[in-house]
């Protein structure tokens, strides 16, 4: 059974959609879990990553310190 409709998250768009997500969903960022939950949250809603998974959780850290510097 294929999957229809998923979004292709790449190195390309990463920096626009994950923050789309969360302004749309009204996320507030506390913490490195917060965005892993982000990260699911997004996959469950049929969001695919296709980047190596070292290189999302960059991406993910360097989100979560823009979001909560403290």
């Amino acid at each position: 059974m294929p999957i229809e409709n998923l979004t292709p998250v790449t190195t390309e768009n990463v920096h626009v959609l994950i923050p789309e997500y969360i302004k749309e969903k009204n996320i507030i960022i506390g913490g490195y879990e917060d965005m892993i939950d982000v990260i699911l949250q997004m996959i469950r809603s049929k969001y695919f990553f296709t980047m190596d998974k070292d290189i999302l959780r960059g991406y993910i850290e360097d989100l979560t310190y823009m979001y909560c510097p403290g």
